[in-house]
């Protein structure tokens, strides 16, 4: 009874925080240019895997795998999986076409140590072959697994060594749960011809993936990190093309009547109507209606794509009223402004 008591007693209390929350939430589909915008001339694009290690790496890179937890072919299967994805974003978009390079065989240092960049006779010359006018070169990929049974075999086993300790050792693996697994990568766009390096950049995600008692028969965690690699080359290729995001902003629906009240119009869609209301209390006695006013003010803004009149809005919000989420907002507004020139 005393148990039950007390559950329902947490649950009134969070239910009575979460009702006094000041901030709501909203979101909308905005335009976003691209990041790297392509030359108009470059219509055909060969994608190369270049990430995976020279015979001479390879005992370090499996070496490396099985110390961070990896399991086996996961970094090869991954880097497949990374182009194959890139290459059909590529080809979805309509701008370009691009072709995996399954025959060109770029050997890389693995274990997600990036490669110097290719020279530009190798590139002018894999182009003019198959008539590229620019190659995508996944440069490094690595997977990293924490909380792996075994990598802590491993390390149980150097200790061991270390120590003279073969009681170190644990005999019994770790009980199933999750394990955070990393998936990182690195890109390249060269142009051929006049050879320039139009971008550069490195991709990175993680998830959780279901725990077995040995690491060497996750199957299931083999086709998450494939899945991962292939949505990941997916979004590193979005960088060059205009796209849609779906944008989630935090607002104020606290303070005053006014502001419930513009926050329940946002409940019915009527945006346009809320927005007059944030307008109208700018001027409000109250500084901390005001600031609030301000900052939402500033959303309704950026929702119309006025990003200059939304920035001046929320660095007020927090220059002047010191509303303190102002902050974050304005260092987004600011780095989105930067991205738009």
């Amino acid at each position: 009874m005393k148990t039950q008591i007390k559950i329902l007693t947490i649950l009134f209390i969070y239910l009575f925080l979460s009702s006094c929350r000041p901030m709501g939430s909203m979101y909308s589909w905005q335009n976003r240019r691209a990041f790297v915008v392509l030359p108009e001339h470059v219509k055909k694009i060969g994608v190369i895997n270049r990430s995976l290690p020279t015979k001479e790496n390879t005992g370090w890179a499996t070496l490396e795998s099985v110390i961070s937890g990896e399991g086996i072919l996961e970094d090869k299967n991954g880097s497949k999986a990374a182009i194959y994805g890139a290459t059909a974003e590529l080809n979805k978009t309509g701008f370009v076409q691009a072709v995996v390079m399954t025959d060109i065989i770029l050997s890389g240092r693995g274990a997600g140590l990036i490669n110097p960049p290719l020279t530009p006779e190798l590139v002018d010359s894999i182009a003019e072959v198959n008539q590229f006018d620019a190659l995508l070169v996944l440069e490094a990929f690595d997977t990293d697994q924490r909380n792996s049974n075994t990598g802590q075999m491993v390390g149980d086993i150097f200790n061991a060594v270390i120590t003279g300790d073969i009681n170190q050792i644990d005999p019994i693996p770790r009980s199933n749960g999750s394990a955070e697994v990393y998936v990182k990568m690195n890109w390249r766009l060269y142009e051929s011809g006049r050879y320039q390096i139009l971008d550069e950049a490195q991709y990175g995600d993680y998830f959780l993936s279901g725990k077995y008692n040995y690491d060497f028969a996750e199957f299931g965690k083999r086709s998450d990190i494939e899945q991962c690699a292939y949505y990941g080359g997916c979004a590193y290729v979005s960088r060059f093309f205009p796209h849609r995001v779906k944008v989630y902003r935090d607002f104020f629906r606290r303070g005053s009547p006014e502001l419930l009240s513009a926050a329940r119009m946002l409940d019915v869609a009527d945006f346009s109507g809320s927005k007059r209301v944030w307008e109208s209390l700018l001027n409000h006695p109250k500084p901390k209606v005001a600031g609030r006013a301000y900052f939402n003010a500033a959303i309704g803004y950026e929702m119309d794509g006025d990003i200059e009149k939304a920035l001046e809005l929320v660095q007020k919000s927090y220059a002047v009223y010191r509303i303190p989420q102002a902050r974050h907002y304005a260092d987004l507004l600011f780095t989105f402004k930067n991205q738009m020139r």
